[in-house]
């Protein structure tokens, strides 16, 4: 099996991959990171980022004792993740 070309799936072919990558610019990241430390992020980015992170909240129980209850406390909660919002996000 061929996973984009690079490796076949062993352990073998990665680590030949990896161990052919080149190195990391120490000063070039350290500068790269001090940039977007600095950068001031709009609300709206936020926003939909924070909405994004929310949306991706894993609604299911692993207990297996889910009560009717339970379950629509969990339907409601993916239809409106955050009840402080004035619309549903579905």
């Amino acid at each position: 099996m061929s996973f984009y070309g690079l490796v076949d799936g062993s352990d073998a072919s990665l680590k030949s991959y990896l161990n052919n990558l080149s190195g990391v610019d120490q000063v070039g990241a350290e500068a790269r990171a001090a940039m977007l430390a600095t950068r001031s992020i709009k609300t709206t980015s936020k926003r939909w980022a924070i909405d994004t992170a929310i949306t991706m909240v894993d609604l299911t129980t692993l207990e297996g004792a889910d009560t009717p209850g339970k379950v629509k406390a969990l339907c409601t909660k993916a239809v409106r993740p955050d009840p402080t919002r004035g619309r549903p996000w579905i």
